[in-house]
């Protein structure tokens, strides 16, 4: 699974490559010294080569940006990952193999959750309204809200976490770690290469059930 999170991230860095091969403008932005070394023949091939390489991006672009989005559609029914960690994630007065024991039957809610915000952030609906009992009205807002069609949220990764260091460590409860990828379809030139976050997530037993009752940054 962590080879999938490697190519994942490896395919999200070509789009950033696109936009600086596309950004490229002529000789203009070449070395002058070397560009001096270069005979006018030389430089118009250049140029031509540039050319032909910028007409076949923009007449590519929709099938490119397509093919990303069905890229995404596709591993979404894998994410996220569980990254096992050997603490107690717990501040419930629980030993290690008691946290392990009961974050195993969180690691299901949290996969169906997540999953479930994966595919509303690619495409605006939500397939299984069940995953709303699982959430605190604030959580839920977080996670299937603020739909855009210009870019996605992908939550891959999630891991046990030190309540010490979290935010919530006076809360009763199991912590996690949740990793967030915030990207848009088109290579946004204030940024290129998207934006990784990690936030806190607290699970709680309210009348009996497990609940996730809050996702947010651990700042």
């Amino acid at each position: 699974m962590r080879n999938l999170i490697f190519v994942i991230l490896v395919i999200f860095l070509i789009f950033p490559l696109i936009y600086i091969i596309v950004e490229i403008k002529g000789p203009d932005r070449t070395d002058s010294k070397e560009a001096n070394s270069l005979n006018p023949e030389q430089q118009r091939n250049i140029q031509e080569d540039q050319e032909k390489l910028l007409k076949f991006l923009y007449d590519n672009k929709k099938r490119i940006l397509g093919n990303k989005k069905k890229f995404l559609m596709d591993i979404e029914s894998v994410l996220p990952v569980i990254e096992e960690k050997d603490i107690n994630n717990s501040t419930m007065e629980t030993d290690l193999d008691t946290a392990k024991s009961e974050r195993h039957k969180h690691y299901q809610i949290i996969k169906k959750v997540l999953r479930e915000a994966d595919y509303y952030h690619l495409t605006g609906k939500i397939r299984d309204n069940t995953v709303y009992s699982y959430l605190s009205d604030r959580v839920k807002k977080a996670l299937y809200s603020d739909y855009k069609e210009e870019e996605y949220t992908y939550y891959y990764k999630v891991e046990p976490a030190n309540p010490d260091e979290t935010v919530l460590r006076d809360r009763k409860g199991y912590f996690y770690y949740v990793h967030v990828f915030t990207d848009s379809y088109e290579v946004n030139p204030a940024d290129p290469y998207g934006d990784i976050k990690k936030l806190v997530m607290l699970v709680e037993k309210i009348k009996g059930k497990w609940v996730i009752t809050e996702l947010l940054y651990n700042n």
